[in-house]
């Protein structure tokens, strides 16, 4: 999540979201949604390959980012605000695949939070380990968009003990 690009570090001072298909097939997302507090946002048709990355921005920046890996350029690209946003992926049938409460204390520093550093993901394997699995991007540009996280490693999620219970209906 580049939610403040400015100053820029050494990427273009624009804001975007990396999305990573962790799945063994290609994924088409086609009609998904991107809802971004309560405004939707329908997705532009575009396979993501296994294992790879998509950068999503405006589409006026596509040329910009295609230079860091496979970019696709929205019409009408959200305003990922600097304070944080909900951000929530949805598929073709209105199935959240994603979502995130993201926040400026993510950062863990004040210098990185001043903009110009992304949010990454520290360890795609737990991708709802929400606060505890992102951090400012340790690139020397500021981010690492269209490939593997900077911040990537194993952190997984030791705070998640289980159901207690299960009802059927």
């Amino acid at each position: 999540i580049m939610a403040d690009p400015v100053p820029p570090v050494s990427l273009p001072g624009r804001e975007y979201l990396e999305l990573f298909n962790r799945t063994t097939l290609p994924v088409d997302i086609r009609k998904w949604s991107l809802l971004v507090d309560d405004q939707n946002y329908i997705m532009p048709s575009f396979t993501i390959e296994p294992q790879s990355y998509l950068i999503l921005c405006a589409a006026t920046d596509t040329t910009t980012f295609s230079k860091f890996g496979r970019a696709v350029g929205m019409k009408s690209f959200p305003v990922l605000s600097d304070n944080g946003r909900t951000l929530v992926l949805s598929d073709s049938l209105g199935n959240m695949i994603h979502g995130v409460a993201y926040s400026p204390q993510w950062y863990g520093s004040n210098l990185k939070s001043d903009g110009g550093w992304s949010l990454e993901m520290i360890d795609t394997d737990f991708p709802f380990f929400a606060e505890g699995n992102w951090e400012a991007s340790t690139a020397s540009a500021g981010g690492s968009p269209g490939r593997v996280n900077s911040s990537g490693r194993s952190n997984p999620d030791n705070y998640f003990y289980g159901l207690d219970n299960v009802f059927p209906v």
